[in-house]
């Protein structure tokens, strides 16, 4: 066998190795930079996620508070109007029943004082007392009612009470009689009461809940007040700036404790009022922080065990170019051809086998080009040459494996596929070796087993899942590398015995997986599933989803084998504990707030549902939230029948709107009782055409008594239960009206007038007089119809409306009534008292321009029915009639 001189090994290749051994730990370094870049880049969005999550609750809880300040200001309003009217019906004794009503109304130390001022500004009336001489003309509260226009509802700034020495918030409404000025109605209310208010809706011990005028100065604040009343905000703040929007969004350092926080603004509408709640900034970011510096030591341990990792892998792969320059190439001793080759690439020997896989009767001194290059798979003669030529560049220990060559069938011959395997001899002069093998039947398996591989890889890779294959009897366990990822750890491909398995088990789950294994391993089923915990390299625990399938011996029915896949599914966990956990802090959260928080949902379909409801709803409804989850049916069946369709009305509208929904309405219980709800909630349009309400409904019942306690304060006499004479003009106008739109109807106006009233009240004393209008009230009630009414015009006169009826009608009742008070006497211990009355009647007529005219004929003729001798009854001069 000849030999020719070896040629050098390129100086490139000792380079090429230094390059791979310093590229990998670069490539550790740009990994490690990137990890760390990208989880700062996580924590970044985390915080500005919970600060988003912060000013969507902040604007929400903004809105609500300025609803309920809306409510409270129309509730005093409604309150101050009621007081003028009772005042200007009965004077001061009048007034004070009436606020003493209101004082009962409202909670202790809402009103520190009720006062009422004439028009000059001095105090002539307080609920303290005596009223103090002190004069309010220069206070603000007086002065914006001297301007006269529409009589209205005025809020001051915080006041120091010149008599209370407290501070407290001026409500304030004119008192005018038949359109004249004659002082002010003020309700000073204690701003505790409103701070008490926001207290009860307030979340977080650092947020805070304000309530402030147009320009900024502060009216209450939820937690305390003293820090802040008679100061303002600083000018800068954007509800000031911006007079137009309704609403928004800052942060800022609040004056009162110096804590930054998130502020969402709302204006109260219809009121020159701002509602602001603030989120303590350190309280919304204080969980994120602690949850990025967990990560950040989880990450930092992760780096070292990487970097250990790393150094150990550097260090091995030093060792491999170290080794590569040592070791000498071996010969394949294989059942296969083998040619020995000059470092030219000519064949210098070759063997048995080789000529007979080749086709080739000789082979020595045929060059590499020759014999391979034809079977090749590329037809580009230029590619085969460059390929056979990288062959001969190999460096003494170098070896190629896998070439693979390709012989074309013919017809007594299949196609067959040939390995081919070059080593450089130990001393590169000496030349190469080459290995030739058919490998026709393992290129076609292979070829199968690929395309079946590469599909379950893809299939795994989708849905990240790992393999694992336990041989049950050995307890043996074998494993792919995707464990790994999901364990933190590198670990072997198999595990000899099951025990060391299970001690990466969380103890909670061990013996819930232990029997769940063992009932699979009695039972019929063959398919397993179970989710549990193993601890990760870092000292987590990772949750994992196993499925799988149980091999049984035919004979025996004994389990021989499972294998199957495993997910993780930590991601899932946590994301279902933090549901729970955001779900309990809510119920917390809405069980302390008076009333029902709720969500609303109305489908295109005309279903709806209660999505969420806070456990209030029992209290006002009387029934579960899970009762409403689905369908919300059962509240509608609660309503008060007069009720439901203005609610079905106000929700139709507000979902086509997309304004705010606002009903006042009954709810009946199942015990009788009727409670009086007032709702409000915000509209929110879904993609699927739904509409979801966000709000609450709170009880009024007690505001409702009192505001009926006060109507019937302002309109009833109290010593007889009629109408009192304020409140019979009103109705009577309003049955003249009604009369001129439709004159077939027809009415009459009867006055009533007890004969030596004044004899009674000389003989027997104001309270047996006291007693006979009582009497004689009674009497008139009793032979009204339902649509008539009767009034106390004042001492013992009255008046009765007849609807309905003509004059000649009129005359038949007065007649009739009369007669009844003639022989109805008034009982008393010392014996009875016989009465009589005059009547005079009167119709109503065309061209009457009010009640007044009607009465005045109707008095003409009581005054005749009294010349005449009293006890009788005559009508007023005839005219047209209505």
């Amino acid at each position: 066998m000849n030999t020719v001189p070896p040629s050098p090994a390129p100086a490139w290749r000792g380079r090429l190795h230094l390059a791979r051994w310093l590229a990998f730990p670069a490539l550790l370094l740009v990994l490690l930079a990137l990890y760390w870049g990208s989880l700062e880049l996580a924590h970044h969005t985390l915080r500005q996620n919970a600060l988003d999550k912060a000013a969507a609750r902040a604007t929400h809880t903004a809105s609500a508070v300025a609803v309920q300040v809306n409510t409270m200001a129309q509730g005093l309003d409604f309150v101050l109007q009621n007081l003028i009217a009772s005042y200007n019906d009965g004077g001061t004794a009048r007034l004070d029943e009436s606020v003493a009503t209101v004082m009962q109304a409202y909670p202790d130390g809402t009103f520190l004082q009720l006062a009422l001022a004439d028009a000059s500004g001095r105090i002539i009336y307080s609920s303290l007392g005596h009223a103090p001489r002190v004069s309010i003309a220069d206070r603000p509260h007086f002065r914006a009612h001297l301007k006269g226009g529409t009589p209205r509802l005025y809020i001051s700034a915080p006041v120091l009470g010149r008599v209370s020495h407290r501070w407290s918030l001026q409500f304030s409404r004119p008192v005018l009689q038949d359109g004249v000025f004659r002082g002010v109605l003020v309700a000073s209310v204690s701003p505790d009461y409103i701070s008490r208010l926001f207290g009860q809706i307030q979340a977080g011990p650092h947020d805070m809940i304000s309530l402030l005028r147009e320009d900024g100065t502060y009216l209450a604040q939820s937690p305390g007040n003293n820090p802040v009343l008679g100061r303002k905000v600083p000018p800068d703040r954007p509800f000031l700036r911006q007079r137009r929007e309704a609403s928004g969004l800052y942060a800022a350092t609040s004056i009162a404790d110096g804590i930054l926080r998130i502020n969402g603004w709302q204006r109260v509408p219809g009121l020159p009022l701002v509602a602001i709640v603030g989120l303590d900034r350190e309280d919304v970011l204080r969980p994120v922080e602690a949850q990025i510096h967990s990560a950040r030591w989880r990450g930092l341990w992760g780096t070292l065990v990487f970097l250990s990792f790393g150094a150990l892998v550097n260090w091995l792969l030093m060792r491999q170019v170290q080794q590569q320059h040592l070791l000498q190439t071996m010969y394949d001793i294989v059942p296969a051809g083998v040619l020995m080759v000059d470092p030219s690439g000519r064949i210098m020997e070759a063997n048995a086998t080789a000529h007979r896989l080749l086709l080739a009767d000789t082979l020595a001194g045929r060059t590499l080009a020759e014999v391979c290059g034809p079977l090749m798979a590329s037809t580009d003669g230029v590619h085969r040459l460059t390929e056979i030529a990288r062959w001969l560049t190999l460096g003494a220990g170098q070896r190629l494996h896998g070439i693979l060559l390709h012989q074309p069938a013919e017809p007594e011959r299949p196609a067959r596929w040939l390995s081919l395997s070059v080593a450089c001899a130990p001393d590169p002069r000496l030349g190469f070796v080459l290995a030739l093998n058919n490998v026709t039947a393992q290129h076609e398996a292979q070829a199968r087993l690929a395309e079946s591989e590469e599909r379950l890889t893809l299939a795994l890779e989708g849905g990240s899942l790992a393999l694992w294959d336990w041989d049950i009897p050995s307890g043996c366990i074998a494993y792919d590398g995707r464990w790994s990822l999901i364990l933190g750890r590198p670990l072997n491909h198999r595990i000899t015995d099951v025990t060391a398995w299970k001690n990466l088990l969380h103890p909670a789950d061990r013996e819930a997986m232990e029997a769940s294994i063992q009932a699979h391993f009695a039972g019929s089923d063959s398919r397993y599933e179970a989710e549990y915990r193993l601890a990760r390299a870092d000292g987590d625990w990772v949750w994992i989803q196993v499925r799988g399938q149980i091999l049984r011996d035919p004979a025996t029915g004994a389990p021989l084998r499972a294998l199957g896949t495993a997910l993780d599914i930590t991601a899932r966990k946590s994301d279902e504990a933090e549901r729970v956990a955001l779900q309990n802090r809510l119920e917390k959260l809405t069980s302390q707030v008076p009333g029902v928080v709720y969500q609303y949902r109305l489908h295109p379909d005309g279903r709806s549902s209660f999505p969420y409801a806070s456990p209030g709803l029992a209290e006002v409804y009387g029934l579960a939230p899970e009762q409403v989850r689905e369908d919300a049916s059962p509240i509608f069946d609660v309503l008060h029948p007069a009720d439901v369709d203005a609610v079905m009305r106000s929700i139709a509208i507000s979902a086509r709107t997309m304004e705010m929904w606002q009903q006042e309405y009954r709810v009946c219980h199942p015990d009788g009782v009727v409670r009086w709800v007032l709702g409000h909630a915000k509209p929110e349009r879904e993609a699927d055409g739904s509409v979801l309400w966000h709000g609450y409904i709170t009880d009024i019942t007690a505001r409702k008594e009192a505001e009926e306690a006060l109507h019937q304060l302002a309109t009833t006499d109290t010593l007889t239960g009629l109408q009192n004479r304020r409140s019979f003009y009103e109705r009577a106008n309003a049955e003249l009206a009604r009369t001129r739109r439709h004159p077939t109807l027809g009415g009459a106006l009867v006055m009533v007038d007890l004969d030596h009233f004044k004899r009674i009240n000389d003989t027997f004393g104001h309270a047996v007089g006291d007693r006979v209008l009582q009497h004689v009230a009674q009497v008139m009630q009793d032979a009204l119809r339902a649509e008539d009414f009767a009034g106390r015009l004042g001492g013992e006169e009255f008046a009765v409306f007849l609807a309905h009826a003509s004059e000649s009608g009129a005359l038949q009742f007065a007649e009739r009534l009369r007669g009844r008070i003639a022989v109805t006497p008034v009982i008393l211990p010392t014996g009875p008292i016989t009465l009589t009355a005059s009547f005079g009647c009167s119709a109503l007529e065309n061209g009457d321009p009010a009640i007044d005219t009607v009465l005045a004929r109707a008095d003409h003729a009581l005054y005749r029915a009294k010349s005449g001798g009293r006890n009788r009854v005559e009508a007023s001069a005839p005219r047209a009639p209505l």
